[in-house]
């Protein structure tokens, strides 16, 4: 009972990839090192606040998520797919 678990609230986290989601689209023509350092701020933030010890699989699936949604944005850019 002593031991602590990291509650991963599903509403936070899929509203927090939304909002991601939609600064990417806006971001879409920007310089890609812009986009880098946005993204980096934004993890680096979300593993501050998030990162205890038995939450690695949410900063996993966040990060995962985050990864997926850039490069399906650096996909639209051209015709060419470069970015996988």
């Amino acid at each position: 009972m002593g031991e602590k678990r990291a509650y991963k609230d599903k509403k936070k986290f899929a509203k927090k990839c939304r909002e991601v989601n939609l600064l990417l689209v806006k971001m879409r023509t920007c310089r890609l090192k812009e986009i880098i350092a946005k993204l980096n701020q934004i993890l680096t933030g979300y593993y501050h606040y998030y990162g205890i010890t038995d939450n690695t699989e949410s900063i996993t699936a966040f990060r995962y998520n985050i990864m997926r949604s850039l490069f399906y944005c650096l996909n639209r850019r051209s015709q060419k797919k470069s970015y996988n």
